[in-house]
Order: C-alpha cells, then structure tokens, then sequence
C-alpha cells in the first residue's frame, strides 16, 4: 500500500494558501509519466527540469521517477550559460520549463538551448506538468523565495 492510499487527502505539500493531500500528486505524476514517456524521452534519459519550486514540480519529479527518467534540476536563476552546459554534459534528451516566471521568457531560452545543442535537447510540449489551463508559473507570493 503506498502513502497515497494509506494518507489520502491529509496534508502532502503545501503551496501558498493550498493544501494538496498524499493522493493528487500521485494520480498527477501518473497521468504525467503517460504523457512524457515517448519515443523522445523514456527509460534512462535524462530531462533538464527548471521549474518553480510549486506542487506542479513534485508532480513532475515522481512522474519522471516512475518512467526512469532521470531529472537534472537547474534552479530557476540560471540561464544560457548555465543551460547550455548542463545541457550538454547530461546529453538530456528535453528540457521542462514554465513559459514566464518572473517576467523571464522561459520558453525561449530552452528554444535557444535546443538550438545551441543540435537535436537534443527538445523544449517539452505543452507544458504536461501544469494544471489544465492553468498556466505554469502564476506570478510569485509576496515574501515566497523561487
């Protein structure tokens, strides 16, 4: 049994004025590992996660654990130079982004970092870790560090 049927909706993350119990990260990681794993990225790649520290990441995280992905996590501060290297040394086969965060054009820096790194790496589409047609980084609570 795992802690999703064990803890159901206590208390899991919390994520500004939401609480999300034990159950929906997991039945989103879920749904998000089907929509991740393809013929571009599966069993031992490597993904180049930048997100906001937000549910939405946790969410991404296990899906990636479920499918054998191994998640290389940049912190949002960085940027071309640092993408590009890890990028790079990682060989990751895509890269997670949200589109803005902090009026920074996420979406077009992983662009750049596809452009840079030939085929590989490959934005994500569609942005599968957020919410349905939530988008993927509201703006930043006052005196919550990113």
């Amino acid at each position: 049994m795992s802690r999703s049927d064990s803890y159901g909706s206590r208390t899991a993350l919390v994520d500004g004025a939401r609480r999300i119990g034990y159950r929906e990260p997991a039945v989103r990681a879920d749904a998000l590992a089907e929509r991740l794993v393809s013929p571009a990225l599966g069993d031992g790649d490597n993904l180049l996660v930048q997100l906001p520290k937000r549910w939405e990441f946790v969410a991404l995280f296990l899906a990636c654990q479920r499918i054998g992905v191994a998640p290389l996590l940049a912190l949002m501060p960085h940027r071309e130079h640092e993408l590009e290297y890890l990028a790079e040394l990682a060989d990751v086969a895509a890269v997670a982004v949200p589109d803005t965060c902090r009026d920074f054009d996420h979406e077009t820096l992983a662009a750049e970092i596809a452009e840079i790194a030939g085929t590989r790496p490959r934005p994500v589409p569609g942005r599968p870790w957020c919410s349905p047609g939530a988008r993927s980084a509201p703006a930043p609570r006052s005196g919550s560090p990113r």
